[in-house]
């Protein structure tokens, strides 16, 4: 039997969707700020996700991330046709689905939320947590707009197989480094939870490419923390080798790469026009008879 040439086969399926405009995902995210930073425009960008989508996932706000996804997408005028949040402790995640100018609009729609947001105090938490994606919804539809490169450039983000590959890595545990990769971390590996709920809550979430871009990162997760992963079952029986937790940590990044070609893939599947799938087919017969001349 002949082994299918995958690398070949993604290369295709990008080449020829890449013929006319179509649908791309992108991870759009925002961190803590530095020490230096703390008064400047990314200190005030995390203020506001503290203070609206909160900082401890035990308290995650499903409706608030839906709000904020929703708000994305109203704003963009269809640049973002798809969007879901995942929100952790250490970052907030934006994943996005729409065209050439689906990053600009979300920064753009996240910065306008920023701007306008204002904070007021509350009876108990719960109203601050029914509050807050009102907040969100109200503000997107009236804010301004932003164009203040400070206040846009908190905003970092990755399109394509990278962004699929930056998402899983966060799933995974693997998005801080090597010393903070802990694969049997049950606090760590809350964020599995957070992703399958985004995945389930989310509405524009549920079918497209973000919903793809989810399911890989979700699969890339469980495998990094799986203990059937050889590297992850070596890890377990020597904990305190430092060998064999660079092995665990290089193999969740391998997943977490291969998750990223694989959303590629399904990306570009989802491109496909039946003139696009024709030329694919005619592209790859090309390529065969080349290979038996």
């Amino acid at each position: 039997m002949q082994r299918r040439d995958t690398s070949m086969h993604v290369s295709l399926l990008l080449a020829v969707a890449a013929t006319t405009a179509a649908l791309e995902v992108a991870v759009v995210s925002l961190t803590p700020p530095t020490a230096s930073e703390h008064y400047g425009a990314a200190g005030k960008a995390w203020r506001w996700k503290v203070a609206v989508m909160g900082e401890d996932m035990a308290l995650p706000r499903p409706k608030t991330a839906l709000a904020l996804a929703e708000s994305i997408v109203e704003r963009s005028e269809g640049a973002v046709q798809e969007a879901a949040t995942l929100s952790t402790c250490a970052r907030l995640l934006l994943i996005v689905a729409g065209n050439e100018d689906a990053v600009s609009a979300t920064r753009e729609a996240c910065a306008a939320q920023i701007a306008s947001y204002q904070t007021r105090p509350f009876d108990d938490w719960r109203r601050a947590l029914d509050a807050a994606g009102d907040d969100i919804v109200k503000t997107s539809r009236a804010a301004p707009t932003v164009d203040d490169d400070d206040e846009l450039g908190v905003f970092e983000a990755a399109t394509g197989a990278e962004a699929g590959a930056w998402l899983a890595r966060v799933v995974a545990g693997a998005a801080d480094g090597p010393t903070a990769f802990d694969p049997f971390s049950s606090r760590k590996a809350h964020v599995l939870k957070q992703a399958k709920q985004c995945l389930e809550k989310c509405r524009a979430g549920k079918t497209g490419a973000v919903r793809d871009a989810l399911v890989r990162s979700l699969e890339a997760g469980k495998r990094a923390r799986d203990a059937k992963t050889p590297e992850v079952s070596a890890l377990r029986a020597s904990p305190r080798d430092g060998g064999a937790r660079t092995a665990a940590f290089s193999a969740a990044l391998n997943l977490s790469e291969k998750a990223g070609l694989l959303l590629a893939e399904d990306v570009a599947q989802r491109n496909l026009t039946p003139e696009r799938r024709a030329a694919l087919g005619q592209e790859r017969a090309r390529q065969d008879r080349a290979k038996v001349s």
